[in-house]
């Protein structure tokens, strides 16, 4: 995985962090940082991390799927629910082309997005 989020209250340490971790993974890895995919912002302005919009309301961090994933996975759902009520493809392979949304959606608490959209329940 090559994805992180570090969050902290003082932005002077996230500064001195970033630094450090940016000087190790250059001397030690031979890596660099994307300064493009960077930065260091309020948690109040959310978070998008792989998939899914971070945001901070009354002290608790509120998970959502990102709108275009949302998007994305009712207009794939629609296509794979008319290859599979034509008989192109089997019970099978229509569970399987949805086990990996079915897994996203769980992982943030959106399994009606599933099931609203899904032929099996």
């Amino acid at each position: 995985m090559d994805d992180i989020i570090i969050i902290h209250h003082d932005k002077r340490y996230l500064k001195r962090l970033l630094g450090l971790i940016k000087d190790k993974m250059n001397r030690e890895y031979k890596l660099e940082i994307s300064t493009n995919k960077t930065r260091i912002d309020s948690i109040k302005n959310g978070i998008d991390f792989l998939g899914y919009m971070f945001y901070l309301k009354n002290n608790k961090i509120i998970l959502k799927l990102r709108k275009r994933n949302k998007i994305n996975f009712k207009r794939k759902v629609k296509k794979i629910n008319i290859l599979f009520e034509n008989g192109i493809i089997t019970n099978k392979e229509y569970r399987c082309m949805l086990s990996s949304y079915k897994g996203l959606l769980m992982g943030g608490n959106c399994t009606n997005i599933y099931y609203n959209n899904c032929i099996f329940k």
